[in-house]
């Protein structure tokens, strides 16, 4: 039996706008099923890897929830705010390999208020990259603007693509066995998540913690390791609003399942924004 494949325009039933959306060719193939060409943006740094752990869950977490708003029975934008995530990676690499992945995701609402998926990336092989399961907080436009009024703001123009190019911490130094760096939340940091009310992306928050492990390798091995990600665990608590300052911190300890474990947590003074917890083989 062929398969389907309809063009699908996510523009209003979802919340997140380019350049945070980067898909290519979005497809419906049944309702809850979709693709898309996925094109690697950002360096890895340290990352042995096809594709950085951050914008791998960038990319995989946005084809998720299109592939959920195509079952939402509410018309209308919803917000798919990304709450876990489990993500294991197939594939060693590097940034200088093929750019250009296939994404699918396949996605189910168990409840009103609840996303899930289930997402791969491949290259165009066929070879398998990684998979990354989802679950979003679902929340229907009107009720996201009533919630957060006192967060809206005009989202600036920037001349340049903040999520190729990440913003740095500062620092991060090490405090004994522990790695701390802090960054400070602009608009600029944040088009096309959300128009109006800029958040920093928990992707993006990922990307940063990823930049915390590779100044742990650095410090923990010798000159020219890189770390090869096994599988990472990822809660996210809040949002990350302009004006807030971030601090993020991580820590080796023993894995059961790799080499190594990389845990990172993001703060805000005493909030908790997100934590992962990254398995990985040390690689020379």
């Amino acid at each position: 039996m062929t398969m389907s494949r309809v063009p699908l325009d996510p523009t209003g039933r979802i919340c997140v706008t380019s350049p945070y959306y980067a898909l290519d060719d979005l497809t419906e193939t049944a309702p809850g099923s979709v693709t898309a060409g996925v094109t690697v943006q950002t360096d890895p740094g340290l990352q042995a890897a096809v594709i950085g752990l951050g914008e791998m869950g960038r990319h995989l977490a946005i084809l998720g929830l299109c592939a959920a708003a195509t079952l939402n029975p509410r018309t209308g934008q919803h917000y798919y705010l990304a709450r876990k995530a489990s993500a294991r990676v197939a594939a060693a690499g590097d940034r200088d390999g093929d750019p250009k992945l296939i994404g699918t995701a396949h996605a189910r609402l168990p409840s009103p208020r609840r996303a899930e998926a289930d997402t791969e990336l491949r290259d165009r092989d066929g070879g398998l990259v990684s998979r990354l399961a989802v679950e979003y907080d679902v929340v229907s436009a009107p009720v996201f603007r009533r919630m957060f009024a006192q967060r809206a703001v005009s989202t600036p123009p920037t001349p340049h693509n903040p999520y190729v190019t990440p913003p740095r911490l500062s620092g991060p130094t090490m405090r004994g066995a522990e790695a701390e760096g802090r960054i400070t939340v602009t608009p600029e940091m944040c088009p096309g998540h959300f128009d109006g009310f800029p958040a920093f992306p928990v992707a993006v928050v990922a990307t940063v913690m990823a930049s915390v492990v590779d100044h742990l390798v650095a410090d923990a091995y010798p000159a020219g390791t890189r770390w090869r990600p096994v599988g990472t665990e990822l809660e996210a608590h809040e949002l990350v609003w302009p004006g807030e300052t971030l601090t993020v911190s991580g820590h080796l300890a023993d894995s059961p399942s790799a080499g190594r474990r990389a845990r990172c947590a993001a703060r805000v003074g005493d909030r908790v924004i997100a934590t992962t917890e990254t398995d990985f083989d040390p690689v020379r």
